[in-house]
């Protein structure tokens, strides 16, 4: 019984301290930081630390929560779509060169999608692969090619992908967080609409959540 009550006395404890007030004090923004705001809306930020590789990152401001009921899963083929580059010359050469710098796939040059927002991630080791990274992200950002034949090529990569991690039957983690956003227009897809998204992932429907669903101002960097 002691060593019980000992033991709900340190959670106790440990909930009370959890709990403290925190210091009203405001956060002092870091002066390495650095923003700016370009004359087509794009927001650049800047953080100088020398010796370190060079990260980059070009943040849409554009996920799922765009879609509509009959758009689902179009933020996250487009990201796909981003590295679909064998039939564009200079964005596959910007590519190619980033490779031979030493830049691999996965490790250094990835994406993500998520509700709110789409982030596209490269980083390089020295400023001499500066204008191949910028070309890349400078290719979604506003130059971007999309054709039947690319779509057609990525359908199957996303559809797998999709079965991998969100596998049927659900997880009871799944289940159970598709019960919490119950009644939002937060969602988490299935294997089991694989069929119906082949359908609706065309060039046309892509590019009208293109148009309709992304503009200038959900861009930053």
């Amino acid at each position: 019984m002691k060593k019980l009550q000992l033991w709900c006395l340190s959670w106790v404890f440990v909930f009370m301290f959890g709990c403290s007030p925190e210091s009203d004090a405001p956060i002092k923004p870091d002066p390495s930081w650095m923003s700016t705001e370009l004359e087509n809306g794009l927001l650049v930020s800047q953080y100088q630390k020398a010796g370190e590789p060079i990260a980059l990152r070009l943040v849409v401001h554009a996920g799922s929560l765009q879609e509509t009921q009959n758009q689902s899963g179009y933020a996250h083929f487009l990201e796909h779509l981003f590295f679909r580059v064998e039939d564009v010359p200079e964005q596959n050469a910007a590519r190619e060169e980033l490779f031979k710098s030493g830049v691999s796939f996965g490790a250094d040059l990835n994406a993500f999608t998520f509700n709110q927002y789409t982030a596209y991630e490269l980083s390089i080791d020295d400023k001499e692969s500066k204008d191949a990274a910028l070309s890349w992200l400078a290719y979604v950002a506003g130059g971007m090619t999309i054709t039947e034949k690319m779509i057609e090529q990525e359908k199957g990569v996303v559809i797998g992908e999709m079965r991998q991690r969100r596998p049927e039957p659900q997880p009871y983690t799944d289940k159970a967080y598709l019960h919490l956003l119950k009644g939002q227009n937060l969602n988490l897809m299935t294997s089991s609409v694989a069929n119906l998204l082949l359908k609706i992932w065309t060039w046309k429907n892509l590019s009208d959540f293109i148009s309709n669903g992304i503009n200038r101002r959900t861009w930053s960097s």
